[in-house]
């Protein structure tokens, strides 16, 4: 194992989808994201290569997470299930105050919300706990508004770190809601790709 992976793993082990209280730390060294990004709001990186979401806390650092993107894989094409590659904004925020692993379908709260003992291993693939609908920025992804892509919680929390989904992105439920809880305005922007490994 080179310095570069292992860095990075020694970097990733450190932050888990259960510890939501986690302090900001620096970006890994051993991962270079895009040039060229906006930096008038805050911004959230989803590194498709590493199954990751990393969240910029402007000088004091980043967040980090596990995620599950598609398991179609990438693209931008409607009725694809993949998962759209590049620079995205959080345009609603769903969910607000709702109980954590609440389902949705249609955006709409639907039934009792799932105890925590569901939220691993469950059956089909849920909608839970807050959703963070994004909109594409660019020519290639502005369809993602339109095709329903999400951050959202889910009732897989197992397959985390692992592409999975059917096109959204999805997150463990405390950590979204610990997240979405704590926005404000102007909504962050997302960026989704693949984050390159430093040599």
């Amino acid at each position: 194992m080179g310095w570069v992976e292992s860095s990075l793993v020694k970097w990733i082990r450190t932050y888990t989808h259960f510890d939501v209280m986690q302090s900001p730390r620096p970006f890994p060294e051993a991962v270079q994201i895009p040039d060229g990004l906006p930096d008038d709001r805050p911004i959230w990186i989803v590194d498709i290569s590493h199954q990751r979401i990393w969240r910029n806390c402007d000088q004091k650092g980043w967040l980090s997470a596990p995620v599950s993107t598609s398991c179609w894989g990438t693209g931008n094409t409607s009725g694809s299930h993949q998962t759209p590659l590049g620079l995205h904004e959080i345009s609603e925020v769903i969910g607000d105050g709702a109980e954590p692993g609440q389902p949705f379908a249609s955006r709409i709260p639907s039934g009792p919300p799932l105890p925590p003992a569901q939220w691993q291993e469950g059956d089909g693939d849920k909608i839970l706990s807050r959703i963070l609908w994004l909109k594409g920025l660019e020519e290639q992804n502005t369809d993602s508004y339109s095709r329903y892509i999400y951050l959202h919680g889910t009732n897989q929390e197992h397959l985390l770190g692992t592409p999975a989904s059917q096109g959204c992105v999805r997150m463990a439920n405390r950590t979204i809601i610990a997240w979405a809880d704590t926005l404000s305005t102007p909504l962050p922007y997302v960026w989704i790709g693949h984050a390159a490994q430093r040599d």
